[in-house]
């Protein structure tokens, strides 16, 4: 077991070692970071996949919008939403903290969606939040969520319900931010979509049977005890 663990280090290290500058210039910076090594080779790879699908240039002559349009095509592709968003984060490693580019410049919606949650005191956790839920909403349907219709936002909350299943929290959160977003924001009734909010799930409190009541009594009840 020990060998097999030397040996995969080994090819970690070949990974961030070797290539050219650009790569190396990439892993100082996931390093400065304290990224660990494991995602470091999976950015690395990540930004491999990309120049082998663009005819093998360099990153630093493939503009950004074509590189967010390969991270784009992986979905037609049927690669996996966990491989998509890790193509996604090292190509934005690179390309903004490497390169110093925007990879994706703020909207005026997003930017006045902020300026309202800032004007409302959210703190920085819940404005993340907000705003992660919008930006999935804008990938579902691949259109700016002001485009939407309401009967758009209603499916795409079905798809979170019953086709992908997701927890109660989860759903919650998308839809305080999305709500946000058209109630403050956009200034529109969010209310006709039909999206009610999730209920709580409530359980039953536990009860105990006469006979676990005298086993937990008993002891207070000894000659020898007391209270």
């Amino acid at each position: 077991m020990r060998k097999k663990g030397s040996r995969s280090e080994r090819r970690v290290e070949s990974v961030l070692q070797g290539g050219s500058l650009l790569r190396q210039k990439m892993v100082e910076v996931m390093r400065a970071r304290e990224l660990s090594p494991t995602t470091q080779v999976i950015y690395v790879f990540a930004v491999l996949k990309m120049v082998d699908a663009c005819g093998r240039r360099s990153p630093e002559v493939i503009p950004i919008a074509e590189a967010r349009r390969y991270v784009a095509g992986l979905k037609a592709q049927g690669v996996s939403a966990t491989l998509r968003s890790c193509a996604r984060s090292g190509l934005r490693l690179l390309y903004e903290k490497v390169l110093g580019q925007v990879w994706q410049p703020i909207s005026p919606l997003r930017r006045r969606m902020m300026e309202d949650m800032e004007l409302r005191g959210f703190a920085r956790k819940t404005q993340l939040s907000y705003v992660r839920s919008v930006e999935r909403l804008t990938r579902y349907f691949s259109r700016s969520p002001d485009t939407l219709s309401d009967e758009e936002i209603r499916r795409y909350f079905v798809h979170l319900t019953c086709e992908r299943k997701l927890a109660r929290a989860t759903v919650t959160i998308a839809l305080c931010g999305i709500k946000f977003l058209y109630e403050s924001t956009l200034k529109r009734d969010f209310s006709v979509t039909g999206v009610p909010r999730p209920k709580q799930k409530k359980s039953l409190p536990v009860v105990l049977s006469r006979e676990e009541v005298r086993a937990i009594l008993k002891p207070f009840f000894s000659p020898g005890c007391k209270i």
